[in-house]
């Protein structure tokens, strides 16, 4: 079974996959395994759907357990062994419920913003529900991404592995600038317990339930940052401004190089004539862009500690 199970994480890496996605696939694949009892190679379709049987009326599992074990044997039996002939279309999918999300009313996201008497936490969740972001983004956001001369919040590899701009309120900024002077984050803008390691979802989920209950939240929500199904839609980019965001992105610079520093080169430093130059300069072509503020054709041009009093 080891040897299975080595073969199916080599695949999931190999294909990119997420290492959420092999977290999970392969305790799927060992479940099975115990489930048939018998090695993987001698398997027949029929023992999947038998398995699927057991998941649907024994175990009762919800759609998106059965999804997922149905998505990763697939994938084991078809990359990994090669059965390409199996009728894969006989071992189904089920279908998916929709579901109304509660929505909380401005007042009461506000009731629960004021409930925060932590501002690191406060600021955690203006972000979140500010820019529409996901547990797993906000948490990722480096000081570098805040970008005040533009008034956008850069996301890097959100979900699909996709980078977006959304928009930063001066609310927001004004918190996050508060926030930078009392605990000056220095790799990730929300940190954990050290400032080397960004805060854990876990800690933000249980965040936001304290906020929830002590604002008298009855509804059944969520954190903000599991979905973003109520925001507002990302706005097309254009191919033209892609020659305009390379030239602009070689002026930019950060004092921190943070997680992604792999991704850009930064050389001067915030506190330095040449970092100030560089976000003038920066800010200046950010300006000179007739589309919408959070179009991609000039790179960041400050961080908003640059020009937060600090």
């Amino acid at each position: 079974m080891e040897s299975f199970e080595k073969r199916f994480t080599d695949t999931l890496a190999i294909r990119g996959l997420s290492p959420r996605t092999q977290v999970v696939y392969v305790p799927m694949l060992r479940d099975f395994a115990r489930f048939v009892g018998k090695p993987l190679d001698t398997v027949v379709p029929e023992d999947l759907r038998a398995y699927q049987r057991h998941l649907a009326v024994e175990r009762q599992v919800g759609f998106s357990h059965f999804n997922q074990a149905t998505c990763a044997l697939r994938l084991f039996f078809r990359e990994c062994l090669g059965r390409t002939d199996w009728p894969f279309e006989r071992i189904p999918f089920q279908k998916k419920r929709r579901i109304l999300p509660e929505i909380l009313s401005q007042e009461e996201v506000a009731r629960i913003f004021d409930a925060c008497s932590n501002l690191k936490h406060k600021a955690v969740l203006m972000t979140a529900y500010s820019g529409g972001l996901r547990l797993g983004e906000t948490l990722a956001l480096l000081p570098s991404d805040i970008d005040s001369g533009r008034m956008v919040i850069r996301v890097e590899q959100g979900k699909g592995r996709k980078d977006r701009y959304v928009m930063l309120s001066k609310t927001l900024l004004e918190t996050l600038r508060e926030y930078w002077r009392r605990f000056r984050p220095l790799s990730w803008l929300f940190y954990g317990q050290t400032k080397q390691k960004p805060l854990a979802p876990s800690t933000a989920e249980k965040i936001f339930k304290i906020a929830a209950r002590k604002a008298t939240i009855t509804k059944n929500v969520i954190a903000p940052t599991r979905s973003r199904r109520c925001s507002r839609p990302a706005r097309r980019r254009s191919s033209k401004s892609q020659p305009a965001r390379a030239s602009a992105r070689a002026s930019w610079s950060c004092s921190t190089p943070g997680p992604r520093s792999n991704r850009h080169t930064r050389t001067p430093t915030a506190s330095s004539p040449e970092a100030g130059s560089a976000r003038t300069a920066s800010s200046s072509a950010g300006a000179t862009c007739s589309r919408s503020r959070s179009c991609a054709t000039s790179s960041r041009s400050s961080c908003f500690r640059s020009c937060g009093g600090c």
